[in-house]
């Protein structure tokens, strides 16, 4: 059964929002998972690599977009590290973002994360910010302008 066949009942409901909830793996990656508005917010910590850290946000972003969220905003200012498998599953995750009507935006890209992202010409793909007030009023600002 994959995620087309969970999604063919309709929407998930959404879970009620808890202040903070942790997703635990046995990794080198941990990621925070909190709300703002209706802005679900990904804390990602560690490492974004291959067999651990590129599973873990695929397992976060599945559960995600199962619970219907629409505005995704990752935060990358505590990746330690990142290697072409984590580069892959932040696009993975941007696509299936878009698959499913939802959308990603990322947080403080910074040092390594910024440089790979730079060669390998992906940082125009995102919408990228440095401050969490900002990027969550301009989601907010953005679906307001999406209804006028």
């Amino acid at each position: 059964m994959g995620w087309d066949d969970l999604l063919a009942f309709g929407p998930a409901p959404r879970l009620p929002a808890h202040p903070l909830t942790r997703i635990e793996a046995h990794s080198p990656m941990k990621i925070e998972a909190h709300t703002e508005g209706d802005v679900r917010i990904l804390a990602l910590d560690g490492r974004l690599i291959a067999g651990t850290g590129d599973v873990v946000l695929r397992d976060a972003m599945n559960r995600v977009v199962a619970e219907g969220w629409t505005k995704v905003l990752l935060d990358l200012s505590r990746i330690k590290r990142i290697d072409s498998a984590g580069i892959g599953e932040l696009m993975a995750s941007r696509k299936l973002a878009q698959r499913f009507g939802s959308e990603i935006r990322l947080l403080n890209v910074e040092g390594q994360v910024h440089h790979i992202l730079e060669m390998g010409q992906l940082l125009p793909l995102f919408t990228i910010y440095s401050d969490q007030e900002t990027a969550v009023a301009e989601f907010s600002s953005a679906e307001a302008k999406a209804d006028a």
